[in-house]
């Protein structure tokens, strides 16, 4: 299982998370006009890493978009600031993130706003 190699105090595992919010500071799951995406997060073990960060919208009919070479900081966090999703159709947005551990176990962490422009 994700996190599972015996490295935490107390053998407590931290999912990672990720969460996509607009970039007015608010941190409101409505993106809308000219706002952007924030996207955030955790990875919740150390030497772990993002495999993959997608901003999908549900429409086959655009592209997802990827979010390549994120840094994750010494603590376990990461952040992609001011994201333009204005490619992605308006409705809900939903980000996802793929994890791998150093024991090459994978967890999946999903958050959803809304994009209404």
């Amino acid at each position: 299982e994700y996190g599972e190699d015996g490295d935490d105090a107390d053998d407590k595992v931290t999912q990672p998370t990720v969460s996509i919010t607009d970039n007015s500071g608010d941190n409101a799951e409505l993106i809308s006009g000219t706002e952007k995406a924030d996207i955030s997060g955790n990875i919740g073990e150390t030497d772990a890493a993002i495999v993959d960060l997608v901003i999908s919208d549900g429409d086959d009919t655009t592209d997802d978009i990827v979010l390549k070479d994120v840094t994750v900081k010494a603590d376990g966090t990461f952040e992609v600031p001011n994201v333009d999703v204005s490619s992605l159709t308006d409705g809900k947005l939903e980000v996802t993130a793929t994890f791998t551990d150093s024991d090459g176990n994978v967890a999946t962490a999903k958050d959803d706003a809304a994009k209404d422009t």
